[in-house]
């Protein structure tokens, strides 16, 4: 403190405004920090959790609209139309599934889903060869018994399904809350470093005016005196 004083007005007032322009850098780069890391988020939040939540809801109406599917197939005839509707919901699977390969870190729901999803496939085939058959009583009883090949085939589908959207949904609680986090510390650290500018601008001012006004005070005096002839300072 005793070199600071002693340091010519001059120097006071650089160090002083170097000092603000250090915490005001500080501050402007940590907010463009935070600002790209919440852009990284908001990508983030669209290339995994928004498509895998989006993706799975979607997985569980696809299995839905199969079962469907085979029921047309088992009570009505249009069985080409119903085919037709079967093939589309099974590509519409596949598709969903490619899309959340790299949306999860642990793929082991995701890899019962690929298989109960095949097991379900296989099912709808063996359907599709009795109807070429004609076997369409053996159809129905398949298509409304749920512990029947096809309907534990489908209650399985169902519950992973069902499972890894589950997942999706909690991992995208769990990523909007650590946005909010991140951006809830930005905004503290941003506030913080700016208050420690304003305090450490008032101090600095109030010193600086302070010195200023006692070597103006000093002066004052000493012209005061030259004027009624003392000189003797």
């Amino acid at each position: 403190m005793k070199m600071i004083r002693d340091m010519k007005i001059g120097k006071k007032m650089r160090l002083s405004f170097a000092i603000v322009l250090v915490i005001s850098t500080i501050a402007s780069i940590y907010a463009l920090y935070s600002l790209k890391e919440s852009q990284n988020l908001s990508q983030g939040l669209y290339e995994k959790p928004y498509v895998a939540t989006t993706e799975t809801m979607g997985i569980c109406k696809d299995v839905s609209a199969i079962d469907g599917d085979i029921m047309g197939l088992a009570f009505t005839e249009k069985i080409a139309k119903y085919k037709g509707f079967a093939e589309e919901d099974f590509g519409s699977i596949s598709k969903r599934i490619e899309k959340l390969d790299s949306c999860f870190d642990d793929r082991s729901k995701l890899s019962r889903l690929k298989s109960s999803v095949d097991e379900l496939r296989q099912e709808y085939e063996n359907v599709c060869t009795l109807i070429a058959n004609g076997d369409i009583e053996t159809v129905q009883a398949i298509a409304t018994t749920s512990d029947s090949s096809y309907g534990k085939a489908y209650y399985k589908c169902v519950e992973d399904s069902t499972e890894l959207y589950n997942l999706a949904e909690a991992d995208g609680i769990k990523f909007n809350n650590d946005m909010k986090n991140t951006g809830v510390k930005a905004l503290i650290v941003s506030i913080v470093l700016i208050v420690i500018s304003v305090v450490v601008s008032l101090i600095v001012s109030t010193l600086i005016t302070n010195n200023l006004a006692r070597r103006i005070e000093a002066l004052t005096i000493m012209a005061d005196k030259m004027s009624k002839g003392d000189f003797d300072f």
